[in-house]
Formats: structure tokens, C-alpha cells, sequence
């Protein structure tokens, strides 16, 4: 009796969980489809990173950029205390109170 001989056909063609190819042809000479637009998120997204890296570069390696940071800040702060009252100042000190006695030990319970 001769042996018996299968041939098993391999397929480059995905399946799709469906039962279709997930394969496309185009005619020759006809470029792939080109990605999605960057919409405003992303350009959000990236112009926030783009602002992370030049303001950490510039505290690496610029000499007083620190300390010009240090002093753009303090004038900001004396503009705040300029604004404040006693009642505002006596407000800010309860809620200070109540964020350390009972917001924090919850949070770490937490």
C-alpha cells in the first residue's frame, strides 16, 4: 500500500474572528492610506511636554535661571499678602486645621 501524503496549504492571510481575511489589496501604484490628523488634544499635549523639557533644560544647564524662577515667585507671593485681610488670613488658618487634623489621617487610612 503506498503512503498515504497531506499537504497542508499555508496561508499569509489573517482570519478574523468574524470568518473574513483582514487582508486588503489596492491596485498597484497606490499609496496606503496616510495616518489621522493630529487633532487639538494631542498638539495640546504635545506643546505641555515641549514647555516640561525647555523649562527642565533650562534649569540644568542655564546659570540664574533658578534664581530668576526663585524671584519671579516671591514677587507673586508679595503681590498675595499685599491682597490679604485678617479675615481671610483667620479663615485660611481654620481650614489649614482642618485639613491636618481630620483630611490627612483619612487620606492616609485610605
Amino acid at each position: 500500500m503506498p503512503p498515504i501524503v497531506i499537504v497542508v496549504k499555508q496561508s499569509t492571510a489573517a482570519i478574523s474572528p468574524t470568518g473574513g481575511s483582514t487582508t486588503t489589496t489596492r491596485p498597484a501604484g497606490v499609496a496606503p492610506p496616510l495616518p489621522r490628523e493630529i487633532g487639538h488634544s494631542a498638539w495640546f499635549w504635545a506643546a505641555g511636554f515641549g514647555f516640561v523639557v525647555v523649562f527642565w533644560f533650562l534649569f540644568g544647564f542655564i546659570d540664574g535661571f533658578l534664581f530668576w524662577v526663585s524671584e519671579r515667585d516671591l514677587e507673586m507671593l508679595d503681590a498675595i499678602v499685599e491682597c490679604r485681610s485678617r479675615g481671610a488670613t483667620s479663615t485660611m488658618m481654620q481650614m489649614q486645621r482642618v485639613g491636618l487634623w481630620w483630611v490627612v489621617p483619612i487620606i492616609g487610612r485610605t
